[in-house]
């Protein structure tokens, strides 16, 4: 007798500790919907800033900017690019889950969650934004929209970093 019972204490204990791991904590996402917009117009912005910056930049050059005439004007350029990649994913996201049932969207966001490659790529990017807004702020004036024009700068090309830091090795 004692014997079964040790036997249904371990499997208690099993079970205790699957519903207790750190696993299960993240399931408690609270708003998985705003887990999937936020992940998706992250990278929409990345990548319309990174085209803005990248096709403005020669432009601009061409045009006489020079200094801090081509941060600002760079910067307002990247930051329409942002704008536009981020609002244009959230179209895209809002279609594409229109028809999903919120445990779709749910495994969705998790999926997000726990996905490193993804992760790694998110903290380049809001590392970019720290950085472009932390020197556009002591570089520049007026500080506030200095900021958010060296953040947006920053963000395509921190985008990018964090693509090519999770390219195969080999």
């Amino acid at each position: 007798k004692t014997a079964n019972n040790s036997a249904m204490a371990t499997e208690e204990s099993k079970v205790e500790s699957t519903t207790t791991s750190k696993d299960t904590d993240d399931e408690n996402i609270a708003c998985p919907l705003a887990e999937v917009y936020r992940h998706t117009m992250l990278r929409g912005g990345g990548l319309g800033s990174l085209a803005a910056t990248v096709l403005g930049a020669p432009f601009l050059l061409y045009r006489g900017a020079r200094g801090m005439q081509l941060f600002k004007r760079l910067g307002k350029v990247s930051l329409f690019g942002t704008g536009a990649g981020a609002s244009g994913i959230a179209v895209k996201t809002y279609l594409r889950l229109q028809d999903q049932s919120d445990i779709q969207v749910w495994d969705r966001s998790y999926r997000l969650r726990h996905n490193e490659k993804q992760a790694c790529v998110d903290m380049w990017t809001y590392g970019g934004l720290a950085v472009g807004g932390l020197a556009g702020s002591l570089l520049a004036t007026p500080r506030v929209m200095a900021a958010i024009y060296g953040a947006s700068i920053c963000c395509g090309f921190a985008f990018l970093a964090g693509m090519a830091n999770n390219l195969p090795k080999k």
